[in-house]
């Protein structure tokens, strides 16, 4: 590793990288000879995290062609789109296949739309929700959801500070609003939770961030606002 890189570890796993990761989806546009060449070149400049997934196509292949002989030098994370203990068994044995290995450094479920908890098939995001939230504010969150009303703020304010705790439990330091234009390019606004008042920095997070509306710029000259969920021009 370089001697300037900067390490970071990884939530609880107790894994420690180099900050800049190598994403692999990109990987299966290009041919196997050019994605190889790319990830080793990322290697030999001291990235020794790379994410995959069994959807990125031929992605976990390409990893497993570029590294085979020094995996146990560089981590590697793979996810699973399965909904079902015995489809993601395939899927792991696949990705192990694919990548050349006995061992995968973090397993990850691939966007779940639900917790595959025996008995319980509750969101992940709800069952936390629940967990920290009191439980007139969280009847009240789901209410809202549930009828599709607009979210007061005194509730988003609850909201916004548990969502703000946890992810700094988790080692979160600034959060994204993230919305993909029509033009299929995804774009993003980073903001931190550390903000400078009076020479000093605190902590913040509140109700407004999530009912923030933005200029809309494709409504140009008379202007206007919209969600930045919306903001797809």
């Amino acid at each position: 590793m370089r001697e300037n890189s900067v390490n970071v570890r990884l939530g609880s796993t107790g894994i420690v990288v180099n900050k800049n990761g190598f994403g692999a989806l990109p990987i299966q546009r290009i041919s196997d000879e050019a994605a190889v060449h790319l990830l080793r070149k990322a290697y030999e400049g001291g990235i020794r995290f790379f994410d995959t997934a069994r959807a990125y196509s031929d992605s976990e292949h390409k990893l497993g062609l570029a590294f085979e002989g020094i995996r146990e030098s560089l981590y590697i994370a793979t996810k699973s789109g399965a909904k079902t203990g015995e489809v993601m068994k395939k899927d792991l044995e696949q990705s192990l296949a694919n990548l050349k290995t006995d061992y995968i450094d973090i397993y990850q479920f691939h966007n779940p739309e639900f917790c595959p908890k025996p008995g319980d098939k509750r969101g992940w995001y709800d069952a936390a929700m629940e967990a920290r939230l009191p439980k007139e504010t969280y009847k009240i969150l789901q209410k809202t959801i549930k009828e599709g009303k607009h979210l007061e703020i005194s509730v988003a304010n609850v909201v916004a500070n548990a969502m703000k705790d946890w992810a700094i439990e988790k080692g979160a330091t600034h959060f994204t609003h993230w919305f993909q234009p029509m033009t299929g390019v995804t774009a993003e606004k980073h903001d931190s939770f550390i903000s400078p008042k009076n020479g000093k920095v605190i902590m913040e997070f509140s109700g407004k961030e999530l009912i923030k509306g933005e200029p809309d710029a494709s409504s140009f000259p008379s202007g206007g606002l919209r969600a930045t969920f919306e903001a797809r021009g």
